[in-house]
């Protein structure tokens, strides 16, 4: 089987409040942690999986306070779930490798489970 790539698209500052409002987030607190939430990203990646193509949003948020990261990928259909569309990382390589991790895994969930009428 054929490693999955994965591309950067786009990379914008994003209001957290307002990507809460229309996707199921994760916060510091959600993980255990008790970070402020400094500043947040809202990142495209492409994805080319064997035949499938697909554009795939990640929140990406720093901490105010540690070098920590929380990466999640927003959909309407899956809310995040730690380890399978969201992890904390440092920053730095590890960081990249993670939102990689999170892409692939999230891709392959939507483009092999059966399809869920979006929640409204």
């Amino acid at each position: 089987m054929e490693k999955p790539r994965v591309e950067f698209d786009d990379i914008q500052p994003a209001n957290h409040f307002d990507i809460a409002r229309h996707f199921a987030v994760l916060g510091f607190a959600d993980i255990g942690l008790n970070d402020k939430v400094g500043e947040a990203y809202y990142i495209r990646f492409h994805i080319f999986d064997g035949t499938l193509v697909g554009l795939v949003p990640v929140l990406r948020t720093f901490s105010a306070e540690d070098d920590l990261v929380l990466s999640q990928v927003l959909s309407h259909q899956y809310p995040p779930r730690m380890g399978l569309s969201a992890l904390v990382s440092p920053t730095g390589a590890t960081l990249a490798r993670n939102e990689r991790s999170i892409v692939i895994k999230s891709f392959r969930q939507a483009t092999q489970s059966p399809r869920r009428p979006n929640a409204a």
